[in-house]
């Protein structure tokens, strides 16, 4: 006798459509939702962008755009090597950066974040720079500790 015929006449019924609760798993999430739950819900059901896009921005913004001048440098952005991103250069890249960062939903805060994004970026790229990408390179980047062993010791990346 077959184990299937155990189970003749066994009726399963066709499964049920399960409520989906919402997730809550960053702490912004409950701190928005508790502020304002109907804020909270435009955000997750009606497409506007979650509040996690819009933190992740600014960091991911300027490590890429960083990325990019550093590249820019070694010669890899069709510039000749040894050259400096100018404030356009690092326009460009901020543009490029936000557009891509854009079409996975990540998105400023306000247009004032993205302000002050681009600014830091033309001050840093400008002050900090000329130091900063003679001493990244292509492949393997320097922990800080580093580069402050190699200032102190002369020709010593050279």
């Amino acid at each position: 006798m077959s184990a299937w015929t155990n189970y003749n006449g066994v009726m399963v019924p066709p499964p049920q459509p399960s409520v989906v609760r919402p997730r809550f798993s960053l702490t912004s999430d409950i701190l928005s939702f508790r502020r304002c739950s109907r804020q909270y819900g435009y955000l997750g059901n009606d497409g506007f962008v979650p509040a996690q896009a819009t933190q992740i921005f600014y960091g991911t913004v300027i490590h890429q755009v960083l990325d990019r001048c550093h590249r820019h440098y070694w010669g890899f952005a069709g510039h000749p090597q040894g050259t400096m991103p100018t404030d356009a250069n690092v326009d460009q890249y901020f543009n490029d950066v936000q557009n891509a960062l854009k079409s996975h939903g990540v998105r400023p805060a306000s247009p004032a974040v993205a302000a002050k994004a681009i600014r830091v970026l033309k001050i840093f790229n400008r002050v900090e720079g000329p130091a900063l990408h003679q001493h990244v390179w292509h492949g393997r980047r320097l922990h800080l500790q580093e580069i402050a062993r190699a200032d102190r010791r002369p020709n010593s990346l050279a």
